[in-house]
């Protein structure tokens, strides 16, 4: 696979973008700090499907796209950007497998590995910058839902695994 978007990966990343945007805007708030969405499972998917470049870019653009669409002022804050765009890379090196899917074993680890890194660490940080929190009641209080939400991922990324050649249209499945 090169390392340029062919016209094909082109349209999936996009496709893809537009799915994480999507799914951002149907988030669920549990609080200020406890936030519920599938656009980290969509990124994730996008860096096993096309790599972690690439799903790095479906990530970082997606949370881009969505401060634009949402035009809320001094919204912004690069850090969450940056965790976006992880989850993407992430999930290329952890997930990508170039002749099968990944087995639910490393989708379950692979997955608990990028809640911890993304959502439970660097989200909390984020927020305790932000908000001016402490980084331990966050933490604590931000566990739970960080691997509730990542038994949902690993539940919709074995279904987009298993149908991705029909998903995406690999010329495999024709």
């Amino acid at each position: 696979m090169s390392k340029k978007f062919d016209t094909r990966e082109l349209v999936q990343a996009a496709l893809l973008l537009a799915v994480a945007v999507l799914l951002n805007f149907v988030a669920i708030y549990l609080g200020p700090s406890l936030k519920v969405s599938l656009a980290p499972c969509i990124v994730i998917f996008a860096g096993a499907y096309l790599g972690p470049g690439k799903g790095a870019l479906v990530g970082g653009l997606s949370d881009v796209l969505v401060l634009l669409i949402k035009a809320l002022p001094g919204a912004y804050f690069p850090g969450f950007t940056l965790t976006m765009a992880l989850y993407g890379f992430l999930g290329g090196v952890l997930l990508r497998s170039v002749r099968t899917r990944p087995s639910a074993a490393r989708t379950i680890g692979s997955t608990l590995v990028i809640q911890s890194v993304c959502s439970l660490a660097l989200n909390t940080l984020w927020l305790t910058m932000t908000t001016g929190n402490p980084y331990g009641l966050l933490f604590v209080s931000r566990l739970p839902l960080t691997f509730i939400s990542g038994a949902f991922y690993v539940a919709v990324l074995m279904v987009l695994f298993r149908y991705q050649a029909k998903i995406l249209h690999h010329p495999a499945a024709s």
